[in-house]
Protein backbone atom coordinates (compact mmCIF):
# COMPACT_ATOMS: atom_id res chain seq x y z
CA UNK A 1 0.00 0.00 0.00
CA UNK A 2 1.34 3.45 -0.92
CA UNK A 3 0.28 4.87 1.82
CA UNK A 4 2.95 3.00 3.80
CA UNK A 5 5.78 4.41 1.87
CA UNK A 6 8.11 5.77 4.23
CA UNK A 7 12.27 7.21 4.12
CA UNK A 8 14.94 7.11 6.36
CA UNK A 9 14.73 10.81 6.70
CA UNK A 10 13.29 10.53 10.38
CA UNK A 11 16.13 9.18 11.91
CA UNK A 12 18.42 10.94 9.47
CA UNK A 13 17.39 14.28 11.02
CA UNK A 14 16.82 12.86 14.44
CA UNK A 15 20.73 11.53 14.80
CA UNK A 16 21.50 14.90 12.60
CA UNK A 17 20.14 17.27 15.71
CA UNK A 18 23.06 16.59 17.57
CA UNK A 19 25.26 18.31 14.87
CA UNK A 20 23.27 21.81 15.61
CA UNK A 21 21.46 23.74 13.10
CA UNK A 22 24.28 24.20 10.36
CA UNK A 23 24.10 20.37 10.26
CA UNK A 24 20.50 20.22 10.10
CA UNK A 25 20.01 22.65 6.99
CA UNK A 26 23.02 20.99 5.29
CA UNK A 27 21.29 17.69 5.61
CA UNK A 28 17.96 19.29 4.32
CA UNK A 29 19.55 20.74 1.38
CA UNK A 30 21.35 17.45 0.48
CA UNK A 31 17.55 15.54 0.68
CA UNK A 32 15.84 18.12 -0.81
CA UNK A 33 17.86 18.50 -4.31
CA UNK A 34 18.19 15.13 -4.55
CA UNK A 35 14.39 14.27 -3.56
CA UNK A 36 12.20 17.07 -4.76
CA UNK A 37 11.47 15.82 -7.75
CA UNK A 38 10.03 12.58 -6.50
CA UNK A 39 6.20 13.57 -4.81
CA UNK A 40 6.52 10.44 -2.33
CA UNK A 41 10.02 11.32 -1.34
CA UNK A 42 8.95 14.80 -0.96
CA UNK A 43 5.53 13.90 0.96
CA UNK A 44 7.91 11.85 3.42
CA UNK A 45 10.20 14.87 3.78
CA UNK A 46 7.46 17.93 4.51
CA UNK A 47 6.07 15.15 7.07
CA UNK A 48 9.54 14.47 8.85
CA UNK A 49 10.06 18.09 9.17
CA UNK A 50 6.83 19.17 10.13
CA UNK A 51 7.21 16.40 13.19
CA UNK A 52 10.52 18.07 14.16
CA UNK A 53 9.08 21.56 13.93
CA UNK A 54 6.73 20.11 16.39
CA UNK A 55 8.96 18.62 18.62
CA UNK A 56 11.56 21.22 19.49
CA UNK A 57 8.85 23.95 19.45
CA UNK A 58 9.28 25.26 23.25
CA UNK A 59 11.87 23.13 24.12
CA UNK A 60 15.72 24.86 25.48
CA UNK A 61 16.76 25.15 21.80
CA UNK A 62 14.16 27.33 20.39
CA UNK A 63 16.11 28.09 17.36
CA UNK A 64 15.95 24.61 16.14
CA UNK A 65 12.04 24.62 16.18
CA UNK A 66 12.47 27.99 14.14
CA UNK A 67 15.01 26.06 11.35
CA UNK A 68 12.59 23.14 11.23
CA UNK A 69 9.96 25.47 10.60
CA UNK A 70 11.65 27.40 8.13
CA UNK A 71 12.53 24.31 6.02
CA UNK A 72 9.25 22.94 6.59
CA UNK A 73 7.54 25.52 5.05
CA UNK A 74 10.14 25.72 2.10
CA UNK A 75 9.53 22.14 1.32
CA UNK A 76 5.52 22.22 1.55
CA UNK A 77 5.66 25.64 -0.78
CA UNK A 78 7.57 23.72 -3.08
CA UNK A 79 5.38 20.44 -3.02
CA UNK A 80 2.50 22.49 -3.80
CA UNK A 81 3.52 24.93 -6.02
CA UNK A 82 5.01 21.84 -8.66
CA UNK A 83 2.87 18.96 -7.63
CA UNK A 84 -0.05 18.25 -10.12
CA UNK A 85 -2.59 15.46 -10.98
CA UNK A 86 -2.26 12.33 -9.01
CA UNK A 87 1.04 13.48 -7.21
CA UNK A 88 -0.68 16.42 -5.57
CA UNK A 89 -3.33 13.97 -4.86
CA UNK A 90 -1.24 12.05 -3.07
CA UNK A 91 0.37 14.75 -1.07
CA UNK A 92 -2.78 15.88 0.41
CA UNK A 93 -4.05 12.99 1.11
CA UNK A 94 -0.84 11.71 2.94
CA UNK A 95 0.86 14.82 4.43
CA UNK A 96 -2.60 16.63 5.50
CA UNK A 97 -1.24 17.87 8.76
CA UNK A 98 -4.47 18.93 9.83
CA UNK A 99 -5.02 15.98 11.54
CA UNK A 100 -2.54 14.46 13.90
CA UNK A 101 -1.06 11.11 12.78
CA UNK A 102 1.96 10.78 14.55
Amino acid sequence: MEEDFKTGFESTFVTIDGFGLDGIERVFEEKFNKYKDDYRYLTDLVMVLYKRCRYWWGRKEPNHGLLYLDLYLKARDYALANLDGEELDYYIKIADLNTPND
